[in-house]
């Protein structure tokens, strides 16, 4: 079945836009927080008719969705050479058109499928795997996620880089970061004798029994956890939302020992924080989740109702953040927009080529807006900064972003791994495709490891000095230059991955002085009408 959490989201639409496709910007993370996570019943030992329906899903899938044409017997020949992982005496080649399987030398004798059906070359696969058991006792100790594993793993490995299989586990993991999760809303740490809270979550059940950061925790149901696992503390602490978890806590400071009660609610981890920094307004968007959008468009709205005469404007802080969901960084970037294109999408399935335009509300109600990225803001970042930017909504300070312009969508299999898989490029308003380019700041304040004086940067922008209008023009040109000129342009603001507090005093001088942030904004902004 699909997972379309990804791309349908549930969260009610604030301001008219509607997401049209099943689709992900996906960044990897592991989150070490209390969480619920069902552990799917795994495959013990290795079934032939289970591993054909996991892999005749997956091969379906990818041939089906993958940015490029790909065809089921190659990704056949090469998924079941990663079985040669598990035992060196195992070889798989494709000679004239003939595949053939060995180990030790000695043929397999499984006759290859006649068409190219992704079900022929599954179930040739499963029997692949099942002769060559018979043959290797590395291979037959090999127990089915294991299969799958070295299987999808190889068949993947020569694609585009971000393309991947996770297993069940991992899968798991990947979900509740994205969807969120029925738990009591905290990060911990394992120790030898017990855990230590690191943080807790605003609203959750943890934070409103008054546990706090630095407690520690000794039980979970009556259970020791001395010599527990990272992530068999976890297991424990997660499940279905509305049942309940007993934690016995010690706090640092005082020597007695309390129990709560506490009962699982849904918790989606937190990535958006807000912070006063003088007459600015900082909103630090660390990833992309499904309720990223949402907490956005509550800060701004909060931010507009109590704005009076003491804020400038705002400062987005997408600096270091690797992504995330498409349709919640066209949600974001629609908060600040009226009007206008804010990505579009392209690819060889008829369904990845889409445009997504804004909705004509500006819940900021035109607030002054400032950007900043750097070289690990990638993906879902990078759409909303080069949409504030062509449009001409926002200033981006910063260096060059990482560049990873390609949309991946999540199929969920059957035995509850995930197949992550690019299936579209995207395209900035001006047309230009972010993928290897990335975006170009309007004001460069680092680069390369090498910061700007920040009081020479200010008055040299005073002074008029900005980057030159040809350059970007031959930024959102870029598409039809060689890969070498492109490498040349992204030297301009060579990316890394600093963000120095010089970067929020640039963006707050710009924005207390509205004549200078009108003249940098308009040089950044792109030629929308003029779009290759």
């Amino acid at each position: 079945m699909e997972d379309v959490t990804d791309s349908l989201p549930r969260a009610p639409k604030r301001h008219g836009f509607r997401a049209r496709w099943a689709t992900a910007i996906v960044a990897s993370a592991f989150l070490l927080a209390a969480c619920a996570r069902f552990l799917p019943s795994q495959q013990e030992g290795f079934s032939q008719a289970y591993a054909n329906d996991v892999l005749e899903a997956g091969y379906a899938y990818i041939t089906d969705r993958y940015i490029d044409d790909l065809t089921a017997r190659e990704l056949a020949v090469a998924g079941l050479g990663g079985l040669g992982d598990l035992d060196r005496a195992f070889s798989i080649s494709d000679q004239g058109g003939v595949v053939v399987a060995r180990v030790d030398g000695k043929e397999l004798g499984v006759r290859q499928p006649r068409g190219e059906a992704p079900q022929d070359w599954a179930r040739y696969s499963a029997r692949i795997v099942d002769a060559a058991r018979a043959q290797s006792e590395a291979i037959q100790a090999a127990d089915s996620e294991t299969i799958f594993k070295v299987v999808f793993d190889a068949s993947l490995s020569d694609l585009d880089g971000f393309s991947r299989y996770s297993g069940a586990d991992d899968a798991a993991d990947a979900r509740a970061m994205r969807e969120g999760f029925g738990g009591i809303g905290m990060t911990i740490r394992m120790d030898e004798e017990d855990a230590t809270i690191l943080a807790v979550i605003e609203g959750a059940p943890a934070a409103r029994a008054g546990i706090q950061p630095q407690d520690r925790i000794s039980q979970v149901d009556g259970q020791p956890i001395a010599g527990w696992t990272q992530r068999e503390l976890i297991q424990a602490l997660r499940g279905r939302v509305g049942t309940a978890v007993r934690l016995q806590i010690t706090r640092s400071d005082r020597a007695e020992v309390t129990e709560h009660n506490l009962r699982r609610q849904q918790i989606v981890p937190p990535t958006v924080v807000v912070e006063r920094q003088g007459r600015v307004a900082v909103l630090k968007v660390s990833s992309f989740n499904q309720r990223t959008a949402r907490t956005v468009a509550q800060q701004v709205s909060r931010l507009r109702r109590e704005r009076g005469g003491d804020t400038d404007g705002i400062i987005l802080d997408l600096r270091d953040n690797p992504g995330g969901l498409l349709d919640q960084a066209v949600e974001v970037a629609d908060i600040f927009l009226s009007q206008g294109e804010i990505v579009a999408t392209r690819g060889r399935h008829p369904h990845s080529e889409q445009r997504y335009n804004a909705s004509g509300s500006d819940l900021s109600g035109g607030m002054p807006l400032v950007v900043l990225v750097n070289g690990n803001s990638a993906s879902a970042s990078e759409v909303v900064a080069a949409a504030l930017q062509d449009q001409g909504r926002g200033i981006l300070i910063g260096t060059n972003s990482y560049g990873k312009g390609t949309v991946q969508t999540v199929y969920r299999l059957p035995n509850d791994g995930e197949l992550t898989l690019t299936w579209s490029r995207l395209h900035a308003p001006s047309g230009y495709r972010l993928h290897g380019l990335g975006v170009l700041p309007t004001v460069c304040s680092h680069g390369g490891g090498l910061a700007s004086d920040t009081g020479d940067l200010i008055a040299s922008l005073r002074n008029g000095s900005a980057p030159a209008r040809n350059l970007f023009n031959d930024w959102r040109t870029a598409p039809r230059v060689r890969d070498d000129d492109v490498a040349v342009l992204r030297q301009a603001c060579a990316a890394d991955n600093g963000a120095p507090l010089a970067d929020i005093e640039v963006a707050a001088a710009l924005l207390s002085d509205p004549a200078l942030y009108r003249r940098v904004l308009e040089n950044g902004a792109g030629a929308i009408a003029h779009r290759p």
